[in-house]
């Protein structure tokens, strides 16, 4: 078959192509994950330094 059809491997080149689309799905998902637990820790740390400013207004 022609080199259209096939990779570089001998695999066809649709299987190659899924192949990297489930490798950059699953890529994007950890990065959603990452991304989600660095949202949730500034949340964390804007909250810590508010209760701080909180304190200091009281004291």
């Amino acid at each position: 078959m022609s080199k259209a059809l096939y990779g570089y491997l001998g695999e066809p080149r649709a299987y190659v192509l899924l192949k990297q689309i489930t490798e950059l799905q699953a890529r994007v998902s950890e990065l959603e994950k990452a991304l989600q637990a660095a949202e949730a820790e500034v949340l964390t740390l804007r909250a810590i330094a508010d209760s701080k400013e909180e304190i200091r207004a009281l004291v």
